[in-house]
């Protein structure tokens, strides 16, 4: 049996709404989810939507949702494909 190397990919979506008040009425307009690879917090999500949504001045996050996913190759497949890195201290 050969060895394997794994690898875990963390996948989150951002879910946001715009805030707008029409007389006196707050009203909420969900914005496009955004895709981001990697875990996020809520304050890094506020940056990310504010980064992707320049022209919307207040908004809300209404969801983080993360998915993982477990990847695998064999050793001999990574050695072919991979590269050296130099180690740091």
């Amino acid at each position: 049996m050969a060895a394997n190397v794994t690898r875990t990919f963390i996948t989150s979506t951002i879910r946001s709404a715009q805030v707008s008040n029409k007389g006196g009425e707050i009203l909420l307009r969900d914005l496009e989810p955004i895709v981001f690879n990697g875990p996020v917090t809520e304050e890094t999500a506020y940056k990310i939507v504010k980064k992707a949504n320049k022209g919307v001045n207040a908004f809300i996050i209404t969801g983080i949702t993360e998915e993982a996913e477990v990847r695998s190759m064999s050793v001999e497949t990574f050695l072919e494909h991979s590269a050296p890195v130099a180690k740091k201290n």
